[in-house]
């Protein structure tokens, strides 16, 4: 069960993420993992996708399962998306909206 996490005040991430260029930034909470979905701008173009960032608090990331289950339930019905695995921090997955 995905639970969305409330804060009285804007955190310095979502702040310094729309300063950026992001909106809309929401912050979930699942088991060990916590997952911030927001839109962003792809580059110099004007549209905006939706970006996943998952972290987890264990010593490893979450599983490809965990990761499409998060997904299927915080995107739009029918969004086509892909996921990648940071290469440095081995706790981070990212899931991308596809156009």
């Amino acid at each position: 069960m995905i639970k969305e996490i409330r804060y009285s005040k804007k955190p310095d991430f979502i702040i310094n993420l729309e300063k950026k260029g992001g909106t809309n930034y929401k912050t979930y909470q699942k088991d060990h993992l916590t997952i911030l979905i927001g839109l962003e701008p792809i580059g110099k173009k004007k549209s905006m996708i939706y970006h996943i960032i998952v972290n987890s608090k264990m010593r490893y990331t979450a599983s490809k399962k965990e990761l499409n289950e998060i997904a299927i339930e915080l995107l739009p019905k029918g969004t086509k998306y892909k996921i990648k695995k940071s290469f440095f921090m081995k706790t981070v997955s990212h899931i991308y909206q596809v156009i």
